[in-house]
């Protein structure tokens, strides 16, 4: 395999273009798959069938065509997108499943390379298919003259799951955001449990293009002389990036002096985030307080909200949704927007999203019904997805990533326990014992 990509050199562009149907062929031997295709663009919105292994006669993926949304997957995904025979029409019938992995140079999608397996691939397997189709992203990048210097970027596990939009619109709501975000160096964001905060601070790093590091910090020292110190160690930490201060209402009366004293000198870096969560203050040093109101972002709850601009947040975080997913395809009835309207939301967005996201993993139709919402226990929505990574709740980041790759192993084995517990390499008992630890 290393051989492989090793020959794969970009000094060999010509000589891969006319070996490709041997490479490609190697290539599938070597991963034990059955058949697959590479799929290559041709022009700016032209993709073609490069080459081909294992079909004996033509053969076309009818759920690849444009518009199915499958192949729309593929083209925007970050991940390797698995497509299941129980699901799909695959080529063979003895394979289980066809794994397709997107080809990219920058952020341009150059194509795609699709096989077909009878059984499920390694972690090596993975690995190597994802070098090889970095490599080929290169190489058709030359051809394509494509090749040139990438700016840096600073990509986190997290932003492919932050909606973006949903700020865009919810700011339009909140007061003293345009002035804040850019002309100053502090800023204190308002809101209840579950209104998005933190999510907020990552689009704030985002918008504003910064390099630095972004840190939280939820536990401070108490003694002044230990957080002045701390606080000059945190700044040459982060460097032009943020430091985010939660739980600000708790802070005691010298520990707010400090950060006004800090806040009020014109210094440019690093920028400071406050989070307030809106409950009563332990002690209160007023001329802190004060400047902080002049910098304040209020987000909002969602019941204070009319059925009009729910209506907008739910179309916007459930497009988010699908597309993370994979379900292009998907919509919501009538009865379930009523529903979502209408919902006694404890936790803000993080409710709304949870309720949409057990949908979007969950159903295997493409329509999203009340009725799936009156099944669910709604005494305790639970999210589905990773644990923020700030988050140091070990036994929490567990769970969620044992539910998340469950309800992964559901959805490309349509249910079947035998095969997901193979998958996921433990017993069935252990598997259906998990299943209800988690509510599943």
């Amino acid at each position: 395999m290393v051989s492989l990509i090793k020959n794969l050199d970009i000094d060999q562009t010509p000589s891969f273009y006319k070996n490709i149907d041997l490479i490609f062929e190697d290539i599938v031997k070597i991963l034990n798959g059955s058949c697959g295709i590479l799929v290559l663009r041709d022009s700016i919105d032209s993709f073609i069938e490069l080459t081909s292994y294992g079909y004996e006669t033509d053969f076309y993926y009818p759920f690849l065509a444009r518009g199915k949304g499958n192949f729309e997957a593929i083209s925007s995904s970050s991940e390797p997108v698995i497509f299941s025979s129980q699901e799909f029409d695959l080529h063979l019938s003895s394979s289980s499943l066809a794994f397709a992995i997107r080809i990219i140079y920058g952020e341009e999608t150059l194509g795609f390379i699709f096989i077909e397996f009878s059984k499920d691939i390694s972690v090596l397997q993975k690995v190597f298919l994802q070098m090889l189709a970095e490599r080929i992203g290169i190489i058709h990048a030359i051809k394509s003259d494509l090749l040139i210097p990438r700016s840096p970027q600073i990509i986190t596990n997290r932003d492919k799951s932050i909606s973006f939009e949903v700020f865009d619109y919810i700011l339009n709501e909140s007061i003293g955001f345009a002035n804040s975000l850019k002309a100053n160096r502090f800023i204190n964001i308002q809101g209840g449990p579950g209104s998005g905060k933190k999510s907020l601070v990552k689009y704030i790093y985002k918008k504003l293009d910064l390099h630095g590091k972004l840190i939280y910090l939820n536990s401070l020292p108490e003694q002044i002389v230990k957080l002045e110190k701390s606080l000059q160690d945190w700044i040459a930490l982060s460097g032009n990036g943020i430091l985010v201060i939660e739980n600000v209402s708790k802070l005691t009366m010298g520990q707010q002096r400090v950060f006004f004293e800090f806040i009020k000198e014109p210094v440019l870096e690093p920028r400071i985030i406050f989070l307030d969560d809106l409950t009563r203050h332990k002690e209160d040093y007023q001329p802190f307080w004060n400047l902080l109101s002049q910098h304040t972002i209020q987000l909002p709850n969602l019941l204070s909200l009319d059925r009009e601009k729910i209506k907008i947040l739910i179309d916007i975080l459930f497009k988010n949704l699908r597309q993370i997913n994979h379900r292009p395809d998907m919509t919501l009835s009538e009865d379930a927007y009523e529903f979502l309207s209408d919902f006694p939301y404890k936790e803000n967005l993080r409710d709304l999203r949870n309720l949409l996201e057990q949908a979007v993993v969950s159903l295997k139709e493409n329509i999203v019904k009340k009725d799936f919402y009156l099944k669910l226990n709604n005494s305790k929505i639970k999210s589905l997805d990773f644990q923020n990574e700030e988050d140091l709740d070990l036994r929490k980041s567990v769970q969620a990533l044992e539910r998340q790759k469950i309800l992964l192993a559901n959805k490309i084995f349509s249910g079947n326990q035998i095969r997901m517990a193979k998958a996921l390499g433990v017993s069935r008992g252990s598997l259906q014992y998990k299943m209800k630890q988690l509510e599943l």
